[in-house]
């Protein structure tokens, strides 16, 4: 619990699953206690979640075999074929003095500055 320069009581549950509350400096903690005792029901169920988000993100990463460097390139190959033909998606305007004009997306050149960090 920390008292800050705020108005509300507010309360929090951060990925770690601890329960973080803001009070107004001068609060009396039996008020904050009380606050605390009338959602408990909503932090047991937000803790719940927090910690099956936790898992789920564990499990999704467990799954991901990056162990080599052949793999760590392979997953590279694969992301940047993902990610560099994006920009050609994107529409840029071209703006000139009469009206703005949008050039068809196969005519936007892809950047070479559009490359995926080495892994």
């Amino acid at each position: 619990m920390t008292y800050r320069r705020t108005r509300r009581l507010t309360m929090r549950i951060v990925k770690s699953g601890d329960v973080h509350i803001s009070a107004p400096i001068g609060m009396p903690k039996s008020r904050i206690e009380e606050f605390i005792e009338k959602n408990r029901e909503w932090i047991v169920k937000a803790r719940e979640k927090t910690l099956n988000r936790q898992q789920s993100r564990e499990a999704f990463y467990d799954q991901l075999q990056l162990n080599t460097a052949a793999q760590k390139r392979e997953a590279k190959n694969r992301l940047q074929a993902l990610v560099v033909p994006m920009p050609s998606i994107i529409c840029v305007p071209v703006i000139s003095w009469r009206r703005t004009t949008f050039p068809p997306a196969s005519t936007m050149p892809v950047s070479s500055l559009w490359q995926v960090p080495s892994i």
